[in-house]
């Protein structure tokens, strides 16, 4: 695009994955764009579920997790968790199951009626998360390997 242009009479260079289809379509503002061609789909699909009275959960995940882990499996594994937690394990899930192959994007939204809203939580403690997932463990000096 625009910006790549003006790099290249600076002296700059583009680093990075190419994030425009050749040709100049940023794939990411494609939707809703009824000239992008033969090769995206500018309609997103839409799918309405109704709720039950006690809410529901959305996991919102890339293709790198939907490619690893079935939406079940993806519900099973994050059962109990608070949403952020949630969305770390079913990204734990997807790794344990395929590997780093691709992008693993997760997002957990838990919608809450207004009239279940729960109390405020106190804000966590400073931790890191990825200790907390296990996807990296301290190896044991007993450990042959």
């Amino acid at each position: 695009g625009g910006e790549v242009g003006r790099l290249s009479i600076v002296g700059g260079a583009e680093i990075g994955p190419l994030r425009c289809w050749p040709g100049g379509l940023c794939l990411s503002r494609s939707i809703g764009d009824m000239d992008v061609g033969e090769f995206i789909v500018p309609i997103p699909y839409v799918k309405q579920v109704k709720l039950s009275k006690a809410g529901g959960r959305l996991i919102i995940a890339s293709d790198g997790i939907w490619d690893a882990v079935s939406s079940e499996m993806a519900a099973k594994s994050c059962r109990g968790l608070p949403a952020e937690l949630a969305a770390m394990q079913v990204v734990k899930e997807a790794l344990r199951t395929r590997g780093l192959k691709d992008d693993t994007t997760c997002i957990v939204v838990d919608i809450i009626p207004p009239d279940n809203e729960l109390p405020p939580t106190p804000p966590p403690k400073k931790r890191n998360k990825l200790r907390d997932l296990f996807l990296f463990r301290k190896r044991s000096r007993d450990t042959a390997g």
